[in-house]
């Protein structure tokens, strides 16, 4: 597979430079720079004061209000040497145990080699102006030997993060069994328990300037040592950035002169984003001890009914609400009142600036999640809001792209579905000379492909949507589109007839695009059900918050959990199940939460699997009769089973005579092969 998209890379362009000719960029003045040596000049002159500038906001004494915490849980493990078991090599044993001598030789304090520290900058494209260096982001090309100890840390110190609770559970940036998907789950549901207690919810999606290259080395090791982590750990990790080196290499091969690195973390090594999280750790920290200070944030946090604990105080409570969704440095902060927000913006800003952190004026925007108007006709719009916090001041969306997920005002699906259509018709555009439009291509490896690709950015986070009955038309719509283009279907001239949705499901070998919904929502379900009762998804999918109006009775709005109601009925998750032996998904419990558990979750997921199987048999055997339906209502005196006999160029049997029909299926097979 990794041949095939090399191929389709240089076929297609993508691979290298991704237009022909220099780059062209401009200086500091504006002045736009044609001259080779320029240009790579000015890519140095940028990196390196991107990476050896300070803010001058950092306040070095600021990680004194951080805790001294005194680990107590796989200390041990994280200074020892590192042992063959941790190299995951296929190399010779001789080289594994020569490698393992330098490892122990730096381990034990050591120079490191000089090569392990350098690093090639490669220049990506983000967006906007691609003659401005500002909107590229640079890629360090490091060892592959260093990468190996590097990786070592990482393992560890993810582990020991993870035993010692270092990291705050708003987190789910770089950490095991948590992805973004955590997050815009937990965004999509507050909005939907907002809504559902008519309560407007403020949210503030921030952007940091440069985030992984402002964070100061001194003051990251002070925070890496009041986390507890030892100090022969802490040392190893410096070796990697003193003394660290760097050039850039132009899209031409061309690089320029070394220049040292003295600030920021290195782009491109394993244990970067991780050490930025324990970095983002502690003032994240001094920022919640700040909101429990500040009566107006306190009051209008948002709170879910749970359990009061005793001998809670309220920095505990702050703690406990809902107030940030993090993956990395990607941050959103959540208030139920403009004034609220506000100031918890003003105090994330300033304590930002004292770690060295920048918050990006221009990119941080704010979202107000409106509740449904009962009025009819419905109220004029309210005013703009206008956040502002410490001299910033932010503009206000209507829709915001959070972690690959369009988050709107009134929660609506319908954007976030074009948009995902648009980007899986942009992956078969990607192909389609070399492969989707090329009649010699492997059928199978078209399938395979728009499964591996086009479905995939079809469906991203289909398991957090909850989705209404015209949404999953939509889907199937453009599901289907993708279909005949992989099947190379052509309706003929003078036909109205196309290639069922059905048929085209079948010719692919792929179950319809509202089961794979269904399934994956199941699936992401048990695995938050399984998750410790403190995950912040698990409490969302399970909680309400307090305050606002009492829902009461009447027709409730779409919500996840109905949608997770329908996809069990939908699944016959109760098949099998009896008086006396009830299971759900064939695990015997009353309850599908318990039965989610059961080994780990592997019953749950062959269940929903075998309910995927279910529905989409039931699914077919519905279309099928509704063809015989529509057959008989037309007099059709065609075969029964329509749908596995019907010619593939669409023609109805029976208004057309055998041989036309036999040549047709001829005609089809020969296109697509």
């Amino acid at each position: 597979m990794r041949g095939l998209y090399q191929h389709l890379k240089r076929s297609t362009g993508l691979s290298g430079r991704q237009a022909g000719g220099q780059q062209f960029v401009t200086d500091e003045n504006d002045v736009l720079l044609r001259n080779k040596n320029a240009i790579l000049k000015r890519w140095r002159r940028f990196f390196d004061t991107l990476l050896n500038s300070k803010s001058p906001t950092l306040n070095p004494d600021v990680v004194e209000q951080v805790t001294q915490r005194s680990a107590t849980r796989a200390t041990r493990r994280l200074a020892a040497v590192p042992d063959l078991e941790e190299v995951d090599s296929d190399d010779e044993p001789i080289a594994l145990e020569r490698l393992r001598a330098i490892f122990v030789e730096v381990w034990n304090g050591g120079e490191m080699p000089q090569e392990w520290k350098d690093a090639i900058i490669k220049v990506l494209y983000k967006k906007g102006d691609r003659t401005n260096c500002n909107n590229f982001r640079g890629i360090s090309l490091l060892s592959h030997v260093g990468k190996v100890l590097a990786k070592t840390i990482t393992n560890r110190l993810s582990a020991f993060c993870e035993a010692n609770e270092i990291l705050p559970e708003e987190q789910c940036g770089f950490r095991p069994g948590r992805s973004t998907v955590c997050m815009l789950f937990v965004v999509r549901r507050l909005q939907e328990l907002g809504r559902r207690r008519r309560i407007p919810l403020y949210m503030c999606f921030i952007d940091l300037q440069k985030a992984y290259d402002s964070v100061d080395r001194e003051l990251l090791w002070k925070v890496l040592a009041r986390a507890g982590i030892p100090g022969e750990m802490i040392a190893v990790i410096r070796k990697f950035h003193v003394g660290m080196r760097a050039r850039v290499r132009t899209d031409d091969g061309e690089l320029s002169d070394w220049f040292p690195v003295t600030q920021g973390l290195r782009q491109g090594c394993s244990m970067s984003p991780l050490l930025f999280n324990v970095f983002f750790a502690a003032p994240l920290e001094i920022i919640v001890t700040r909101f429990s200070q500040d009566e107006v944030i306190v009051r209008d946090l948002v709170y879910l009914k749970e359990e009061e604990r005793r001998g809670e105080g309220l920095l505990d409570r702050v703690r406990r609400a809902v107030w940030g969704m993090l993956y990395a440095d990607d941050a959103g902060v959540v208030s139920k009142s403009a004034d609220g927000l506000a100031r918890m913006m003003t105090i994330i800003v300033e304590v930002f600036r004292e770690f060295g952190l920048t918050v990006s004026e221009r990119k941080t925007e704010t979202l107000v999640m409106r509740v449904k108007e009962r009025q009819r006709p419905p109220p004029p719009p309210p005013p703009v809001l206008t956040i502002e916090a410490a001299g910033q001041r932010y503009a206000q969306t209507t829709e915001f792209r959070y972690l690959g997920g369009l988050v709107n005002e009134q929660g609506d699906l319908t954007p976030e579905i074009n948009h995902r259509s648009k980007a899986a018709w942009a992956c078969i555009k990607r192909y389609a000379t070399e492969l989707f439009d090329r009649p010699g291509a492997p059928f199978r490896l078209k399938a395979r492909l728009l499964q591996a690709e086009a479905v995939e950015a079809l469906l991203y986070g289909c398991m957090t949507w909850s989705p209404r009955r015209n949404h999953y038309g939509m889907l199937q719509t453009t599901h289907h589109r993708l279909l005949l283009r992989v099947i190379g279907y052509r309706r003929k001239r003078g036909t109205y007839r196309q290639l069922s949705y059905a048929q085209a499901l079948k010719r692919v070998g792929c179950q319809s695009v509202e089961a794979t919904v269904r399934q994956r929502r199941l699936l992401f379900a048990g695995a938050v059900a399984r998750q410790p009762d403190g995950r912040l998804p698990k409490r969302l999918m399970f909680g309400e918050l307090v305050g606002g109006e009492d829902p009461g009775q009447g027709n409730p709005e779409q919500n996840w959990l109905t949608c997770l109601k329908d996809d069990m009925k939908m699944f016959e998750a109760r098949y099998g199940s009896t008086t006396d032996k009830p299971s759900v998904f064939g695990v015997p419990k009353l309850v599908w939460s318990e039965a989610a558990k059961v080994e780990g979750g592997v019953p749950w997921h062959a269940g929903v699997l075998q309910g995927a199987e279910r529905f989409m048999a039931s699914w077919h055997k519905g279309k099928e009769e509704a063809s015989r339906q529509r057959a008989i209502k037309r007099g059709d005196s065609g075969p029964k089973n329509s749908l596995d006999t019907a010619p593939i160029n669409g023609a109805v049997g029976g208004r057309k005579e055998t041989a036309r029909r036999e040549e047709s299926k001829r005609e089809e097979t020969d296109r697509v092969t």
